[in-house]
């Protein structure tokens, strides 16, 4: 760790040799700052230099950071530190720092939306997952604040593909956005798993993880995630997610999540809303779709061209909107079902169901070893198959969601964690979208004192629901006869038990144990 003395950027020079205390106070920009950490971790800020900006959020607000799993104790998770959280921007809106302050009520001092200028002698300053933070501050650092209002303060408006991690810890809204899926409330999750609130005090919700994202999208096909932590009350209030388009404002953080993804994600930038009313989508949606699976209405019937089943093996899976079919590649029963997402919330008192979806969705029970072909050596997942003849328009995605487990540690392993996106025009050739490969977690599950003989406890890998994703596919497609879209498991790893920052082995051919892959809902849209 360094010291911040010396430091030459044509605005400020601190001598070692003047002693702080002759030092005046002078106010630096929030890239003087940044950039003298330089290639330092970490660095101890020895001088009185100040900063101006606006405060962005208030004390206390729920969604300021993503609060993980205790690294000990992993029964819960650890929400202090959001209380002793702010942020701050400069007044160009072009930069941000996330202030750490050393108690709550030091940072209470802090107002929202004031011209804040605050004094950094002191505090420490580093680089965290792409932001600078500087941490150890009390209200003794607040020089002075200018009140402000919500309607004064500065707004940062750009696309979602301009986000960059210049623009971490500001406050950004991104035009001409929406949900990739509709259904339900803002996040759909295991609520048994989530912090204890007033909307779940009734189902001794155990508090062991917070924070899901639902994904969002722009008008260019350009995804974001947008995340919530659980105490947040109003991300079910009954009232469902908008339907159509507009904007979405928040704080872009950038922080890995293992139970919805990390360092598997290339590009994992955020938004964090403050509130409801930073998203505003009433304007109708630019987006048509060619076709969409969604089972969330919970009937048990597939839909097939020989007719309404149960459970199917080869037969393909038609559409519930458009016309496109649905085939598993893996040997394996393929069966519509309630996903255990929200088990305990069938409940009508005070309203505490409103806005829960328990997930429906296409499930797939099949041995480990299918999920792979051994003699091609290549992954077996599922086939859409779908025409766009006749279509012309400028953006062409897909939309997916899925999950593993269900529900039981025996069935919650075994799963294939890597997965790919590949297209076609005749089935045969097939290409791949992307270099990316999509994470796969499961569902959470109580924890076990023998499973196979061993004792485990719920997987860090366990998510709270549901992971989506949205993948770009060449325009090139549209006014085809026929496309083929697969998404299959792309390496031979498979998820496990192991008590591990990343539960994953490699997968075998003897591997026979029973698995569950679901996909709760699959799109293919189009926009003009």
């Amino acid at each position: 760790m360094i010291s911040i003395r010396n430091y030459i950027n044509g605005i400020l020079v601190l001598l070692m040799s003047v002693a702080p205390i002759t030092l005046q106070a002078q106010i630096v920009s929030f890239e003087a700052v940044r950039s003298a950490l330089g290639s330092n971790e970490a660095a101890r800020i020895e001088n009185d230099i100040m900063i101006v900006g606006h405060v962005i959020n208030s004390q206390g607000n729920p969604n300021l950071l993503h609060t993980p799993q205790h690294p000990t104790r992993f029964t819960e998770v650890d929400l202090k530190p959001v209380r002793k959280v702010m942020y701050i921007q400069s007044a160009d809106t072009r930069y941000g720092f996330r202030l750490e302050f050393e108690t709550d009520k030091d940072a209470k001092a802090l107002k929202r939306f004031s011209l804040a200028t605050i004094n950094l002698n002191g505090t420490l300053l580093r680089k965290e997952h792409g932001g600078y933070v500087l941490s150890g501050l009390t209200k003794k650092n607040i020089i002075s604040q200018k009140e402000g209002s919500e309607e004064a303060f500065p707004r940062k408006v750009m696309a979602v593909s301009d986000v960059t991690q210049d623009d971490i810890f500001t406050f950004v809204t991104l035009p001409d956005c929406e949900f990739m899926f509709k259904d339900g409330a803002y996040v759909n999750v295991h609520e048994l798993y989530t912090v204890k609130t007033d909307k779940n005090a009734h189902c001794k919700a155990n508090g062991m993880m917070d924070g899901w994202g639902s994904l969002v999208y722009d008008a260019s096909g350009a995804p974001v995630y947008m995340m919530l932590n659980s105490g947040c009350l109003w991300r079910r209030d009954g009232k469902g997610i908008p339907q159509g388009s507009g904007t979405l404002s928040g704080i872009v953080t950038d922080v890995p999540n293992a139970r919805y993804y990390g360092e598997d994600v290339d590009n994992a930038l955020q938004i964090r809303p403050m509130n409801r009313r930073n998203i505003d989508m009433t304007e109708p949606s630019g987006w048509k779709s060619i076709c969409e699976w969604n089972w969330s209405d919970n009937v048990k019937e597939i839909h097939t061209d020989a007719g309404e089943r149960v459970t199917v093996t080869s037969e393909a899976v038609l559409s519930d909107i458009g016309t496109g079919s649905l085939k598993a590649d893996v040997i394996g029963k393929v069966t519509r079902k309630k996903e255990p997402n929200c088990p305990s919330l069938d409940s009508d008192r005070k309203g505490e169901a409103k806005g829960v979806l328990s997930n429906g969705a296409l499930n797939i029970s099949a041995r480990s070893c299918n999920w792979w072909d051994w003699e091609k050596d290549s992954g077996n997942g599922i086939t859409l198959e779908f025409s766009t003849k006749g279509l012309k328009g400028k953006n062409l995605i897909l939309g997916f969601s899925f999950a593993a487990g269900n529900g039981k540690p025996e069935h919650s392993l075994g799963y294939p964690v890597y997965w790919c996106v590949e297209y076609s025009t005749d089935g045969l050739l097939y290409e791949r979208a992307n270099d990316v490969d999509y994470v796969l977690n499961t569902l959470p599950y109580w924890r076990e004192n023998d499973v196979y003989g061993v004792s485990y406890p719920t997987s860090l890998e366990c998510g709270l629901g549901f992971t989506e994703h949205l993948v770009r596919l060449p325009v090139e497609l549209l006014g085809r006869k026929k496309v083929y879209v697969r998404i299959r498991p792309s390496r031979k790893i498979v998820g496990s038990m192991a008590f591990t920052d990343r539960d994953r082995v490699a997968m075998r051919p003897e591997l026979k144990v029973s698995t569950n892959v679901s996909f709760g809902s699959i799109a293919i849209r189009y926009n003009r």
